[in-house]
């Protein structure tokens, strides 16, 4: 019987308001160990997920007893770790109280929860973001500005996700403990920086704004493969992938179809939006894996547990 959500992903994904995670978690009955933060990449999404999971196993908890939600962001951001060891490491520290904390770190950080300032001590850890994200700390967008730009390139960061995703996937595989695979928007192409940032901090640029210079119909990268990414998408298992719409869309795409409410930057969903995306896309879904591993007698139990745990003024 499943009883423990680990998840992770971008803002779409965070603790620093209620998302489709703590939705999903309540909705199903289960424990929730969430690890998304605000610009974090596809390195971070992985290591935070198999970090949690290996957590759980050293404390007793059965491989069948956890459920995996990864919910996908932008290619271009560049999870890098820096340490004592990392040039102008003192001057690359972006405290919560100024902005977006930035580097962070998943060793110190309680999932589930909002971050406070003791959760990013000004430490080891893993600055996120994309080479166009605006932080308050100009030396960590001047890194990631010259990282990507001098030694990166499209088919590099989309081999790089596909690496992460492979990585977690053949992970759950070895521990026998079921994954489903989510998207923040349809990352299904080669990285462009008109789509995969405009959820960047400051980014001037919103999804459907009128501006001819955007072109929006890029090639899906299985479309378009090189010798390199080819054999790699023939790995991925794609029976773990969820996608909403015909065009490999994601949360963002399955509120415009719905005609769900975003914020005030178009793009991030409000939270009743993420309360519906929890209940009438993911919760059918979830029900159907966690089926798979449980008797009458424990889903009548998870699921009057579950009711309640639920918020009648969000839910309904």
């Amino acid at each position: 019987m499943i009883k423990h959500l680990v998840t992770s992903g971008c803002s779409f994904s965070d603790n620093h308001d209620l998302r489709w995670p703590h939705f999903l978690a309540k909705e199903a009955g289960l424990q929730l160990y969430n690890y998304g933060h605000g610009s974090a990449g596809n390195n971070w999404i992985a290591s935070s997920i198999i970090y949690q999971i290996s957590k759980l196993l050293h404390t007793g908890v059965l491989p069948e007893e956890i459920l995996v939600c990864a919910m996908w962001s932008g290619q271009d951001r560049v999870d890098s770790f820096i340490n004592t060891e990392t040039n102008n490491y003192e001057k690359m520290h972006q405290p919560l109280n100024v902005g977006m904390s930035n580097p962070i770190n998943f060793t110190n950080m309680e999932p589930g929860h909002s971050p406070r300032p003791h959760d990013h001590p000004e430490g080891p850890g893993w600055l996120v973001g994309s080479m166009h994200c605006s932080f308050v700390n100009e030396n960590i967008s001047k890194f990631k500005r010259d990282l990507i730009s001098n030694f990166y390139n499209s088919e590099l960061l989309m081999m790089e996700s596909i690496n992460n995703w492979l990585r977690l996937q053949w992970f759950c595989q070895s521990k026998n403990i079921q994954l489903l695979n989510l998207t923040y928007m349809n990352i299904w192409h080669y990285p462009n920086n008109m789509i995969i940032d405009i959820t960047e901090p400051g980014h001037p640029t919103k999804r459907g704004d009128a501006n001819p210079e955007v072109d929006f119909n890029i090639p899906l990268f299985f479309e378009t493969f090189s010798q390199h990414i080819g054999h790699l998408y023939d790995l991925l298992d794609l029976d773990t992938w969820s996608f909403s719409g015909e065009d490999f869309g994601g949360l963002f795409e399955w509120c415009k179809i719905h005609n769900k409410t975003f914020g005030l930057d178009g793009v991030h969903p409000e939270v009743v939006s993420h309360a519906d995306y929890a209940k009438h896309y993911l919760l059918p879904i979830v029900e159907k894996l966690i089926a798979r591993s449980e008797t009458k007698e424990e889903r009548i139990e998870r699921l009057m547990a579950a009711s309640l745990k639920r918020d009648p003024f969000i839910y309904d």
